[in-house]
């Protein structure tokens, strides 16, 4: 039979958060002390009047032209550190040929690793077309008949000797669907869906940012402004403990104790001074959770199972275990709560981010 005192009943209690001291054990009964937490009183701001600037994001078509831009430049850079298999449009080509005409060499007949590109015309007319489609090492015969310009030997046969050297692929500026979908773009094949697509992705990264950038300042606002009339003890030395272990893993992956570690490093230097910061920090966390809850309940924020399902899955994937692997590991570090804290934290500032959103677009 277990004796416990109704005056605990109607209090806010951390759940969690007793310690218990056996008193009397005898035939009939054991007796137990159980000292319980209670949550403190939370003093916060008009969370529903934050005076926060919400920064409607935006995608201007010059950031869409820049992306697509960038994408063609990596490409024309991939594509310049390697040779082409065969010569196509627009690729440069590096020679050695040698010309005749009727068995004679004539004056820029013969070159030896001469680069030009196809299509700029920069040769005799004819010449350019016949090495596409020819390979890296290819030796062949180009006949063509020599233009005007060339005077006495106008409009007589000429006949090359040409081996190809190196094909450098061209960077084809040309979006066509072919070279959209190379790109790897889910459901992207036109240039329309390629522009729809980077508005999509930089509205999201905008939004994100800013999403950031405001719950900094929210969690700023009540670190600085929240006051709570006492800090729970057990809580308290239960992040402090967290700091510790946590540090003490970074000390170790660095072949140090602890202690050299605090040494080391110039925010600490001392144990004294280590410990300090740490209960600081402490301190702030728990502003920023008690907070988190008394907001979660006014504005009747809850997190559902199935979110701590999806979260947990999402975690599964991060880590490459399975959810039931993932399960195991959050019940053996005994770490739902904070999986659900974290959870509730992400609703909170949602909730909080939307008021605003909702302000400024009124």
């Amino acid at each position: 039979q277990l004796i416990h005192s109704n005056e605990i009943k109607n209090k806010n209690i951390i759940e969690d958060s007793y310690n218990a001291e056996v008193l009397n054990i005898n035939e009939e009964n054991i007796t137990f002390l159980y000292k319980f937490s209670l949550c403190p009183a939370v003093q916060i701001f008009d969370y529903n009047n934050l005076n926060i600037d919400y920064q409607e994001p935006k995608v201007s078509d010059i950031e869409i032209e820049n992306q697509i831009q960038m994408i063609l430049n990596k490409r024309k850079n991939h594509n310049s550190d390697k040779e082409a298999n065969i010569v196509q449009d627009k690729d440069t080509v590096e020679i050695n040929f040698h010309g005749t005409v009727e068995n004679k060499e004539f004056t820029g007949s013969t070159a030896k690793n001469y680069k030009l590109t196809i299509g700029n015309g920069d040769f005799i007319p004819g010449f350019e077309e016949q090495l596409i489609n020819h390979k890296k090492g290819d030796k062949f015969t180009i006949t063509l008949t020599l233009p005007e310009e060339y005077n006495e030997l106008a409009n007589k046969e000429a006949k090359f000797e040409v081996e190809i050297l190196n094909i450098t692929s061209s960077s084809n500026t040309e979006l066509t669907p072919d070279i959209i979908r190379t790109f790897g773009f889910p459901n992207v094949n036109t240039l329309d869906e390629l522009k729809q697509y980077f508005k999509k992705t930089i509205l999201e990264q905008k939004t994100k940012a800013e999403y950031e950038r405001i719950k900094n300042i929210i969690v700023n606002k009540i670190v600085d402004e929240v006051e709570l009339d006492y800090y729970p003890e057990n809580i308290l030395n239960s992040q402090i403990n967290w700091f510790n272990q946590s540090y003490a893993q970074v000390a170790q992956q660095s072949g140090l104790t602890l202690d050299q570690y605090i040494e080391k490093e110039q925010i600490f230097k001392t144990k004294a001074k280590f410990d300090e910061l740490i209960k600081e920090q402490s301190m702030k966390n728990m502003k920023l959770m008690f907070a988190i809850d008394k907001i979660a309940n006014e504005l009747k924020v809850s997190v559902s199972p199935d979110q701590i399902d999806d979260e947990v899955c999402s975690m599964a994937i991060k880590n490459k275990v399975s959810p039931d692997q993932m399960w195991e590991i959050i019940r053996r570090n005994d770490s739902l709560d904070q999986v659900k804290g974290n959870l509730l934290q992400e609703a909170v500032f949602n909730k909080l981010i939307e008021k605003l959103i909702q302000k400024k677009r009124c």
